[in-house]
């Protein structure tokens, strides 16, 4: 028997063994638990360090078996570096525009609502053009 070469060449597919699929999920659920951990942790400006680093180590984990990109051709590799390089230069489009911005500081956010704003702040409260008060009451 000759070996075919070529467009008729059949590509074989890689079994992955069951105790590959626990390993990984066992590594990502102790990931999520380190996640978790860190959150109660302060590291003061090492928190978004840490938990983009987890995030990055999880996101690998799944794309390399759940995607099995691991037992992958060469053009499958190729492909996903270019989407992980994309994804770079989207990041990098963005993050300028993002970081340029003037942001105002709200001491206590969380604790404000639309109702305890003063009707005097927003433009929306002002005097309408038929003299009402309020939300374009008449």
């Amino acid at each position: 028997m000759s070996k075919s070469t070529g467009a008729a060449a059949h590509h074989e597919h890689y079994i992955v063994p069951l105790r590959n699929y626990v390993m990984n999920a066992c590594a990502l659920a102790m990931l999520m638990a380190a996640t978790i951990f860190a959150s109660y942790l302060n590291l003061g400006p090492l928190n978004p360090v840490v938990a983009v680093g987890i995030a990055i180590t999880k996101a690998v984990l799944i794309v390399l078996f759940f995607m099995n990109t691991w037992y992958a051709t060469r053009l499958t590799w190729i492909f996903v570096a270019l989407s992980f390089f994309w994804l770079t230069i989207l990041f990098g489009l963005f993050l300028p525009d993002y970081f340029a911005r003037d942001f105002v500081h709200q001491p206590n956010a969380w604790a404000s609502t639309p109702y305890t704003v003063p009707d005097n702040d927003l433009p929306m409260y002002q005097k309408t053009v038929h003299g009402g008060e309020g939300r374009g009451e008449q």
